[in-house]
């Protein structure tokens, strides 16, 4: 008798969102459609957000940035200025719960 185990990676897979900069805010792609035109994430992918050189982020952007990260495993902010990266994910983590 053989047993055969199925592959599984090592990693979640991950989803990545590249938000644009608007005067040195982080925006979403398209702020009048349902979740700011983002796909949530599925339940237990990781999530790579890339905020360029963003300084900050509005509230309504943050909270549906949030809803969109609500199911994630894990998320990362990815930036190029590190006040508008420590901004950003602090208020990510403090609507997350993380």
């Amino acid at each position: 008798m053989q047993i055969t185990h199925t592959r599984r990676p090592t990693t979640s897979p991950t989803m990545t969102y590249r938000l644009p900069v608007w005067h040195g805010w982080a925006a979403l792609p398209a702020p009048t459609r349902e979740y700011g035109g983002l796909t949530p994430v599925p339940f237990g992918f990781r999530a790579d957000v890339h905020i360029g050189a963003a300084r900050d982020i509005g509230d309504q952007a943050a909270r549906e940035l949030a809803a969109v990260l609500a199911d994630c495993s894990d998320y990362q902010v990815h930036g190029t200025n590190p006040y508008g990266l420590a901004i950003v994910a602090g208020r990510l983590a403090v609507l997350l719960g993380r």
